[in-house]
């Protein structure tokens, strides 16, 4: 039977990223025009492609969650056998913590070096602003504060399925690992039965993930062309920016780890 891993490499040697490059371009290229010229044509096909835009946006968003899940699930139950709970699994853990969290204030120090040397226009940051509401509705509440033992408290949601609604995505994580290290622990015939109907749910969803990745130039054309229209030739340069500074946070931190691996792996 074709596992959802398999169905995962199958589905991403499959995607080009060529289409949706030549997407992103033909978008900057009309949503520029379209800002600049004001053309009653252009401006009617930027407000046809704007929704599509954001379907195929949340159509993304809609996936990750039930794909995370599923595949926890599975891959728990797969090994419930092995030691994924032992020493090596705990210790597995700690280091992907460490290295999540050495990640995150990597990116603190150093983005918060580089963006403010950046410069942003006031038309760029509303028209982009303009495009932020998906992302807020999954963003905390800022005005909350930060209060550790309230955030302790959140982590163990009190209605998990209204944690997934909302995308508290940690509270549901622990609840997934929580459930799954339990059902590893009931009869065989049980397990099976759960393995079975967690392996089809993440199949199924592989299946639609790549669905949703064939539209992919057709959402990306869409949505740069939203922001080119409202944000004009600035587009393009946070575009390169916010790549550069993506791709050099990334490349600079993978060369750190090398010396992490021989000092503290012995590798």
């Amino acid at each position: 039977m074709t596992t959802a891993t398999d169905r995962g490499g199958e589905a991403s040697r499959q995607f080009s990223p060529a289409p949706s490059l030549v997407a992103l371009g033909i978008g900057l290229a009309v949503g520029i025009l379209t800002h600049h010229s004001q053309f009653e044509g252009l401006l009617l096909l930027e407000q046809l492609l704007a929704p599509v835009g954001q379907v195929w946006l949340s159509a993304l968003q809609m996936t990750v969650l039930p794909l995370i899940i599923t595949n926890l699930v599975t891959a728990i139950l797969a090994n419930a056998q092995s030691s994924i709970f032992g020493r090596a699994g705990v210790g597995s853990l700690l280091l992907f913590v460490t290295y999540l969290v050495a990640g995150g204030a990597f990116a603190i120090v150093a983005g918060g070096l580089v963006i403010g040397q950046i410069p942003v226009s006031d038309d760029a940051t509303a028209g982009f602003s303009q495009l932020s509401g998906s992302a807020s509705r999954l963003a905390p509440d800022g005005s909350q504060g930060l209060d550790l033992g309230s955030w302790l408290v959140s982590l163990v949601p009190t209605n998990p399925f209204q944690a997934m609604a909302e995308g508290h995505l940690l509270p549901v994580l622990l609840f997934v690992i929580a459930f799954a290290a339990a059902a590893a622990r009931v009869s065989v015939d049980n397990r099976q039965t759960l393995y079975r109907f967690f392996a089809g749910a993440s199949e199924a969803m592989m299946v639609l993930v790549h669905w949703v990745l064939k539209a992919t130039p057709v959402g990306v054309l869409a949505l740069a062309l939203t922001v080119a229209s409202g944000v004009g030739a600035d587009a393009v340069t946070a575009l390169v920016q916010y790549l550069v500074l993506i791709c050099g946070h990334l490349l600079l931190f993978t060369a750190l780890l090398y010396p992490a691996s021989a000092l503290i792996g012995g590798i």
